[in-house]
């Protein structure tokens, strides 16, 4: 079994920089958002970094070309016996969002045994369902990382907040897709999919969907 230390993990913990959210459409127009997402990225970012602190992680493991496919994977201190991993997709519009910015969330699963990961994907130009096809890529590249690190039984959960929930929704019912990213079979036991968008038939064609 090949054992990552906890010190190999965190040598970069330190050196870590919030991601830049001058660009994000919730900075340079917030009066178009109710909830204040000015305020809310750093303090998302902060939870995060202090969950690092307390539990063994994997911060940025790229599994794509582009810099947007990467993800941080979280390992909890007692792990279930049934090997749960819960995968989670930040939201955002499908033009926003990082993944630094959700790590949070996985906090009450890690003291449950849940092994957490937050996974990016590229965004706008990129159209969805492309993303999706981003985190099917993710979805392999993780389960044969998890697999030469000696996890044995797996069971995937896939979750996600809004553009990350209509990511989910799409692999969860999508065996093709699974499929094309050379998924294993069956990889996707369960989803929490929260205030995302499923009927993708806008009135303006020029939408990004």
């Amino acid at each position: 079994r090949q054992l990552i230390t906890s010190k190999t993990l965190r040598k970069n913990m330190h050196t870590t920089t919030q991601p830049s959210t001058a660009a994000f459409r919730s900075f340079t127009s917030p009066q178009e958002f109710d909830a204040d997402w000015i305020s809310f990225y750093p303090r998302a970012w902060g939870r995060g970094q202090a969950l690092r602190q307390r539990h063994r992680h994997e911060a940025g493991l790229l599994y794509g070309e582009a810099p947007a496919m990467r993800m941080n994977v979280f390992h909890p201190e007692k792990p279930r016996a049934d090997g749960t991993v819960f995968v989670y997709m930040h939201g955002g519009a499908f033009s926003e969002g990082h993944p630094d910015f959700v790590d949070f969330t996985g906090e009450k699963l890690l003291q449950q045994g849940v092994l957490f990961v937050s996974m990016g994907y590229r965004l706008a130009p990129t159209r969805f369902p492309d993303s999706a096809q981003d985190v099917a890529k993710g979805l392999a590249f993780l389960d044969r990382h998890l697999s030469a690190q000696g996890m044995g039984l797996r069971r995937y959960c896939l979750s996600g907040h809004s553009a990350g929930a209509s990511i989910a929704a799409l692999l969860g019912v999508s065996p093709d897709l699974q499929e094309a990213a050379q998924m294993p079979a069956r990889v996707v036991d369960a989803m929490v999919i929260v205030s995302g968008i499923y009927d993708f038939n806008p009135p303006d064609p020029s939408s990004g969907f």
